[in-house]
């Protein structure tokens, strides 16, 4: 157990977690003590760092070479108009910090490459890949999966939409992103997004990675968790292997 302590103003901010009999105070130190990697900050990446810097998770390290759209406000609510212009890494500091002034960032405005993928996921106890790009899903993965670290990806077409979750527990037989979708050049084909979509997947990400903090043993997860949604008809797939 980590020797941060809790202090008053985390007992009142996460009092409601704290209630809950499979988290109370020891888990709330373990997401403070943790280290989550977001890889972009659009819609996706922008609503895991809120939802996890509400949590109370510790250290973020964020990395997205896009600046704000205005083309983006129907999808990533982690911004507004007056942000426009700015870099999302730069825009989303401002508003985690004011959501919770604890939190430790590590915002990089740049791309995401083979030259610095493990440098950006090292020490890292979770990578939440949010580019929804298959290239990157799978360099992500591949790196994640060589330094036994776990990943969770997503992704939105119109309204379908993906949530995957590989643990890459060292000693535990690994499957990643790569033994499912290959290399992902194949990827999905470009279509416009139900503006609620990414607030969903987001939202499974995020719960996905809190879980995977607060389990004492990774190695009891399964291999893979796939999630199959349809927004159209409110019907879900899941496959674990």
């Amino acid at each position: 157990m980590t020797n941060i302590d809790i202090t008053d103003n985390m007992n009142e901010r996460h009092s409601r977690t704290i209630a809950m009999d499979d988290i109370g105070r020891d888990g709330i130190k373990r997401l403070a003590a943790a280290t989550v990697a977001v890889v972009g900050a659009g819609a996706l990446g922008g609503a895991v760092s809120v939802a996890l810097t509400a949590a109370g998770v510790g250290h973020l390290r964020i990395i997205d070479f896009d600046r704000v759209e205005l083309s983006n406000l129907p999808r990533q609510t982690a911004y507004t108009t007056g942000d426009v212009g700015r870099p999302k890494v730069e825009a989303l500091s401002e508003r985690l910090r004011a959501l919770n002034p604890s939190v430790i960032l590590d915002t990089r405005f740049e791309r995401l490459g083979t030259d610095n993928v493990a440098d950006f996921v090292q020490g890292c106890d979770v990578v939440v890949d949010c580019t929804d790009n298959g290239a990157t899903m799978t360099m992500v993965a591949d790196a994640t999966r060589d330094a036994s670290i776990p990943c969770i990806l997503g992704g939105v077409a119109g309204r379908q939409a993906q949530v995957m979750a590989f643990s890459h527990a060292a000693g535990v037989a690994s499957v990643s992103y790569r033994d499912i979708f290959g290399d992902g050049s194949r990827g999905r084909a470009p279509r416009g997004i139900f503006p609620p979509a990414p607030a969903t997947v987001a939202a499974l990400q995020s719960a996905r990675a809190l879980d995977i903090l607060l389990l004492q043993d990774r190695g009891s997860c399964p291999a893979a968790l796939i999630l199959d949604l349809d927004l159209a008809t409110f019907t879900c797939r899941r496959l674990a292997l």
